[in-house]
This record gives C-alpha cells, structure tokens and sequence, in this order.
C-alpha cells in the first residue's frame, strides 16, 4: 500500500495538488460514504485515501487542475456530474409580524 492521507488532511493535500482549490472536510466525507471515489477505513477508525489517488478525487470533485489534470480508467458515478437538487423557497418576511406590530 502507498503512502496515504487522513480525511482530515484531504483538503489540505487537495489544495497542494490542484493549486488553491479544495473541498471541504464535511463534503469529502460524504463523496467517502457514497463510495464516489476510493478510500479504506483504518483500524482505528479513521478514513484514509491513498496520494496516488489525489487526481482521480479532484476529477470527481471537479476540482480545476489546468493542464495537469490526470484522467483515470475507474467510471464516474452519475451523481458526481455537479447537478444539484434546487433548494426550498425561503418564507417571505413580508408577511411575517413583528413584535414592534403587535
């Protein structure tokens, strides 16, 4: 096995490889949980990534690398092609009373 990084370094790495860009902690963990790019939980229970992965991890996240961006043979999953769910409409404070109207 290489030299690998700790969740909780990944987006420090991230950052270093692509050259400013980076993801944060909270968002990695998830891609990790839905398996959108490989990692293998230690015995002491933390998450960990391989270095030779950063590439394949930055593609998935759409992390911009310029000419330096590394493809790899493992298939994209579908969810990770950076469409999102609209969010809720948020209540309109025009309609809402004020303590000052009461």
């Amino acid at each position: 096995m290489g030299e690998t990084v700790s969740l909780t370094d990944l987006p420090r790495a991230l950052r270093d490889y692509t050259g400013g860009e980076t993801a944060t902690y909270q968002m990695l963990y998830r891609y990790i949980l839905n398996g959108y790019f490989p990692a293998e939980k230690s015995s002491g229970g933390r998450w960990l990534v391989l270095r030779e992965d950063l590439p394949e991890i930055a593609r998935v996240l759409g992390l911009g690398l310029g000419s330096t961006l590394v493809t790899s043979q493992r298939a994209e999953p579908a969810a990770a092609g950076g469409r999102r769910r609209p969010g809720r409409p948020r209540a309109d404070r025009t309609t809402t009373t004020t303590a000052q109207e009461i």
